[in-house]
Order: C-alpha cells, then sequence, then structure tokens
C-alpha cells in the first residue's frame, strides 16, 4: 500500500466546484420545471389560461340559457307542428347544455397538467350546442 497523501482542494477551487454544482442543479430543476409546464410563471400562465377558458365557456353557457329561456317562452305561445318542433329543439338543447356543464365542471377541478385534454370535449361540446342554436336560427326564419 502506498503512502499517498490528498491535500484539500484550494479555497478557490471549492467556490468553482460548488458555483458549478449550483448551477447544475438549477439547470436540472429548470428544465424538469418546463418540462412539466412549470416554471417561472408556468404554472401562473396556465392556470390564467385554464380562468379565461372557464370564464369564456361559462359566458358561452349563459347566452345559451338565455336563448333557451326565449326559446321555452316561445313554446308557451306556438301550437301544433311548431310548438312540436321548439319542444324538441329545447329538450335536444338542454340536454346539449347538461353535457357541456358536467365536463365544464370536472375541467375545473382538475389539475393544471390534465385540464388542456379535457378543454377538447369542452370545446368539441360546445361547438354542437352553438351549432343546434344556429340551426334552430336558421330553421326558424
Amino acid at each position: 500500500m502506498h503512502d499517498t497523501e490528498v491535500s484539500p482542494p484550494s479555497p478557490g477551487r471549492r467556490t468553482a466546484c460548488a458555483a458549478l454544482i449550483a448551477l447544475l442543479a438549477a439547470a436540472g430543476v429548470g428544465a424538469e420545471e418546463r418540462a412539466a409546464g412549470a416554471g417561472p410563471g408556468g404554472e401562473t400562465a396556465s392556470r390564467r389560461e385554464r380562468d379565461e377558458f372557464v370564464s369564456g365557456a361559462e359566458k358561452e353557457l349563459a347566452a345559451a340559457r338565455q336563448r333557451l329561456d326565449q326559446m321555452k317562452h316561445d313554446v308557451a305561445h306556438a301550437s301544433g307542428k311548431a310548438r312540436t318542433d321548439l319542444q324538441n329543439a329545447v329538450h335536444t338543447l338542454e340536454r346539449q347544455q347538461r353535457v357541456v356543464r358536467a365536463k365544464l365542471s370536472r375541467l375545473k377541478s382538475a389539475t393544471l397538467e390534465k385540464w388542456t385534454s379535457l378543454k377538447e370535449g369542452v370545446e368539441s361540446d360546445l361547438g354542437k350546442l352553438r351549432q343546434s342554436l344556429h340551426k334552430h336560427d336558421a330553421d326558424k326564419t
């Protein structure tokens, strides 16, 4: 066995090593956060995007609710085939609106990582509701 003496690193070398370790650790954490969608302001931006989407969807649902209320009023004053057609349209629109509300509720309680996958379903069903309302308006004229 050899007697070799290992001298401790110089203070400058210790500082350089510590700085390098800190730099690598910070770079690693930043990369993981970016990959997860977080990072400096990332979570806030994602939360803000979700909140804006939810707000817009809720406004659209409120407008649809007002339109449905008007249609129900029209049903009360219609007769015959027009009444039956309006009732069927109201039932279809109410069902579509319930589906959107349920999906929107799940989206609101979802994690920030999962809400974007749920967003597509809400957008799709809102589109169907929108189309049904436009179809009813077109049929009315």
